[in-house]
């Protein structure tokens, strides 16, 4: 694993920026994945995929979460296509990622279980993650 400053990992993330959600997937239990930008086999430019814990707010409430009812996932999920990525930043002590998208919606990592925030930013070369503390690209 390669450590990386905040600002390495900004730069990671900034070609995304601008670019649009295309598809909001729901993977095992409440794991979920945006794919940012052009899609190529299902998968974006960029995706974003965050583990158990997460909220998505919209203005200043939370729309919904992890912990919503599955029943409801879908529908919830789809809010958030065609939405735009305006930034991604790295929050906390043991790095959480906060996702602002366009129309005042913000999706937020915020992990309760022991170990490592469960949350990774893939492009088509490099995985970044949060390890022990620090920013790594796997």
């Amino acid at each position: 694993m390669n450590i990386v400053s905040k600002k390495e990992a900004l730069d990671f993330v900034h070609p995304y920026f601008g670019k649009p959600v295309s598809r909001v997937w729901q993977g095992h239990g409440s794991t979920i994945f945006l794919e940012v930008g052009e899609l190529a086999n299902d998968k974006g430019e960029l995706t974003i995929m965050i583990e158990w814990s997460w909220r998505v707010e919209k203005g200043n409430e939370i729309a919904f979460g992890s912990w919503s009812s599955d029943s409801d996932f879908s529908e919830y999920l789809k809010q958030l296509n065609g939405l735009s990525l305006e930034t991604i930043s790295f929050e906390s002590r043991l790095p959480e990622i906060v996702v602002e998208l366009s129309d005042n919606t913000w999706v937020c990592s915020f992990s309760t279980v022991e170990g490592d925030p469960e949350w990774a930013l893939m492009n088509r070369k490099q995985t970044l993650v949060s390890s022990k503390g620090k920013l790594v690209f796997e």
